[in-house]
């Protein structure tokens, strides 16, 4: 936890096999090593943790630094300025054929609406164990590594 740092406006979604050992983050990150879209099947033979067929990420001394996701309060909209674009779970256009500003009841009863405004994503499809490492001056840099480290 020492090596973790996490802003009080990150996101941080993590799936699949992933440990954390050293993270900077200020923004949105989505580790996705659940094999999701996968081309490869694990099938009922796969197996699980570190096995060979399994995808596993370590992320190590990674930096993340982007504008993250907000929380855009209702009442502050307006038709004139529509809905953020990157508001989550929104039909580009209405059901009814109008313009997309359409709050849901639950935006109303929630009071805010979502805007994912930037995100790292990394998602892992492929078997084999990983290094996350990186910052946005150096370019993030993914390796594979032998199961045996």
């Amino acid at each position: 936890p020492e090596r973790v740092k996490i802003s009080a406006r990150s996101v941080l979604i993590i799936k699949g096999n992933v440990t954390i050992h050293s993270l900077d983050l200020d923004g949105a990150l989505i580790v996705d090593a659940s094999g999701a879209g996968s081309t490869s099947k694990l099938g009922s033979g796969g197996k699980s943790c570190r096995g060979t067929n399994a995808i596993h990420v370590d992320v190590v001394d990674l930096v993340v630094r982007n504008a993250g996701w907000r929380a855009v309060v209702v009442s502050d909209l307006t038709k004139a300025d529509g809905l953020p674009k990157n508001v989550v779970n929104r039909p580009s256009i209405a059901s009814n054929g109008e313009d997309a500003f359409a709050l849901l009841d639950v935006d109303r009863i929630r009071g805010y609406v979502l805007s994912r405004d930037e995100t790292m994503v990394h998602p892992f499809h492929e078997p084999g164990n990983f290094i996350l490492t990186g910052t946005e001056s150096e370019c993030y840099a993914v390796f594979n590594r032998p199961s045996s480290l």
